[in-house]
């Protein structure tokens, strides 16, 4: 509405307006947004509730004042036009960096195949054998096809295309393979019992992890090797028992009162994890300008390389490796040895027990690497550091670990 007493024009109305004129209705008000003329002075704004005659009850009207003071925002000129798109000035480097994505690039898929038999050997238990396979395809490559061939002295000059730096260039080149031969046993819960095993016999192929640049970017299949993180032989089995103690079990089974609550209710479960060494390469740090770091070379085979009595001050032999001619790649193969492996056993004691009809309690002890075994990382790879290489550090596990538990559901 217009209020000819204040010059006041409303623009934009959420809800109903309020007629303050007319005692017979009322309506609610809920937002208003308006503006004054040039010359205007700030006006009221109300808000209230006018109980129509016909209701029965006495008429009444509530207003609340509010004070609205303008804002007004001054005119700022733009500093950005077509004209001037780019105010102010600014430095480029004189080789800059580039970012590219080739013109064929293809989203990568995934192709999964597998073989499976089962059979049941004894009642609630079977065992199974199963063939998978795992093929990557046109998976993403980083590369830097502005890399020169290595050579002495400043690398800018010899680069292919100029006055450009390295170019990041993504593109659908790699590939992976994964072949795995799977073991397995597994036994229903029955009789308080349930047990579940598997053994896992993997192979893997790629060219170099996903978001890492390759070592050789005139030469792809350079980086061909085992795959990172991936063991060759890994076993796990899990297990659930209850105790067979308490009223209706194979031990006391006329136990009452206390004597069950205390005897009864009690489970063991377990997990157990064995696995082989993760893969690992043997490197070496360039010295010279124009000359890459890579692997290392490989002297007389991968035999020597790794000790019988191997140790974590002497994982492999540093000596089975030498650092390349300079401007030339290291003959070692990526991730051609293998760490330590892993063994880890994970355990929990639970105690379940009603004390009345609607209060039960449960009680948990668990224990993580209960035999408290150091599993031991990859050790130091690089043959130009002569004092940590061969030499294992760190450690893939925690420590031992015991937490308790206490829960009361009623």
């Amino acid at each position: 509405y217009t209020d000819n007493t204040s010059g006041f024009k409303t623009v934009i109305n959420f809800g109903r307006s309020l007629n303050p004129g007319n005692t017979k209705s009322f309506e609610n008000n809920l937002f208003v947004l308006g503006y004054f003329p040039n010359g205007s002075s700030p006006p009221n704004v109300s808000l209230g509730v006018t109980y129509p005659a016909s209701s029965g009850v006495k008429q009444a009207r509530v207003y609340g004042y509010l004070k609205v003071t303008p804002i007004i925002l001054p005119f700022v000129t733009a500093s950005l036009t077509w004209t001037n798109p780019f105010p102010g000035t600014g430095n480029l480097p004189t080789n800059p960096a580039l970012l590219a994505v080739a013109r064929n690039r293809v989203n990568p898929y995934m192709q999964q195949w597998n073989y499976t038999m089962e059979y049941e050997v004894a009642k609630n238990t079977a065992i199974r054998v199963t063939y998978l396979g795992n093929k990557g395809t046109k998976l993403e490559r980083n590369s830097n096809p502005n890399e020169p061939i290595m050579a002495s002295g400043a690398v800018q000059p010899r680069r292919p295309y100029q006055p450009w730096g390295p170019i990041i260039y993504w593109e659908s080149g790699r590939n992976s393979i994964l072949h795995q031969a799977q073991f397995g046993v597994l036994r229903r819960y029955a009789s308080g019992f349930a047990l579940q095993a598997e053994y896992q016999f993997s192979r893997a192929l790629n060219e170099f992890t996903f978001g890492d640049a390759p070592a050789n970017n005139q030469n792809f299949r350079y980086d061909r090797g085992n795959q990172d993180g991936i063991r060759r032989h890994w076993f796990v089995t899990n297990y659930s028992y209850d105790l067979p103690f308490g009223r209706g079990r194979r031990f006391f089974p006329g136990a009452s009162g206390i004597a069950n609550k205390f005897a009864g209710g009690w489970q063991l479960t377990g997990i157990l994890s064995v696995g082989s060494g993760q893969p690992y390469s043997v490197n070496f740090t360039a010295t010279q300008l124009g000359w890459l770091s890579s692997r290392a070379n490989i002297v007389n085979g991968y035999g020597p390389a790794t000790p019988a009595n191997q140790s974590i001050d002497r994982r492999f032999a540093p000596e089975a490796f030498a650092i390349p001619s300079p401007f030339t790649y290291g003959t070692g193969a990526r991730n051609a040895l293998f760490g330590p492996g892993l063994a880890e056993f994970n355990a929990a004691i639970f105690k379940n027990t009603n004390i009345t009809e609607r209060i039960r309690a449960s009680f948990r002890a668990e224990f993580f690497n209960l035999a408290n075994r150091a599993n031991f990382g990859n050790p130091a790879t690089n043959i130009s550091v002569p004092a940590n290489v061969g030499r294992v550090s760190s450690t893939v596990t925690d420590p031992r670990t015991i937490q308790f538990g206490l829960r009361f559901d009623f």
